[in-house]
């Protein structure tokens, strides 16, 4: 019997590794194999062409973005790899990597009808790397440019877009680079709490700075009603004087 449970064991235990094993080399296959089209210092450019992403990264930033054919182009990792914080939201399926209102017509990056057209990088002469991702929409040409300095944790972004139709589009009421939801702090709480001591702080501070200046103000105005009183006998002193002269 005893033998019995120890091949059970034994037959669960290599069943459980090789499951491990298997979810491992599938998350290695999941993950994206960039080549790195641009560097400069500790700051990279790379491109998967497989799985049409591209990473912008630092030694204390990651960021990626990925493009999908009826899923449009989002946001997938934004990372502190200095503490290897993941900021992106678990479900993050509103994170898009842009956003505009024009002619009362919201459009965003993860949209079906997204098309990509083509990418170029370049690398400036202070040192950073620019990566220009592009697509079109109808008539719309957007631009994406990305702007990484390296031994900082710093990624520049903006948008340009052109308008290719022969109508003007006179009402572009929004105009943001990207549109992401974060994942909350674990300690807000205690960053609430703080925050919350702070202001009572200041306001304590406040209270003692306005009586500060009442009893000034109030000292001040004794001094000067003091003066005035010495000049004011002074002067009645000399006319008198003079008077008697």
């Amino acid at each position: 019997m005893r033998r019995t449970y120890r091949l059970l064991f034994a037959v669960l235990g290599l069943t459980a590794l090789l499951n491990i094993t298997a979810l491992l080399l599938l998350a290695q296959q999941d993950e994206p194999q960039f080549t790195r089209v641009q560097e400069s210092g500790d700051a990279s450019i790379g491109y998967d062409e497989k799985s049409n992403t591209w990473e912008i990264a630092t030694n204390a930033i990651r960021r990626r973005m990925n493009y999908a054919p009826g899923f449009g182009y989002r946001m997938t990792k934004f990372t502190n790899k200095a503490t290897g914080r993941e900021w992106l939201a678990t479900k993050a399926g509103s994170s898009s990597e842009l956003r505009l209102v024009i002619d009362n017509q919201t459009i965003v990056g993860a949209t079906s009808d997204l098309m990509y057209k083509d990418f170029k990088t370049q690398k400036l002469k202070d040192g950073s790397l620019e990566l220009v991702v592009m697509f079109q929409r109808g008539v719309l040409n957007l631009n994406l440019h990305y702007l990484v300095y390296p031994r900082t944790s710093v990624i520049e972004q903006w948008v340009q877009v052109e308008n290719t139709g022969s109508e003007t589009m006179a009402h572009l009421t929004a105009l943001d680079s990207f549109s992401v939801s974060l994942r909350p702090s674990a300690d807000r709480r205690r960053n609430g709490m703080v925050r919350a001591q702070r202001a009572k702080i200041t306001r304590r501070n406040f209270r003692r700075r306005r009586m500060e200046r009442i009893v000034d103000d109030a000292r001040q105005r004794r001094k000067r009603q003091h003066r005035a009183a010495r000049w004011s006998r002074g002067f009645g002193s000399r006319s008198q004087a003079r008077r008697n002269f």
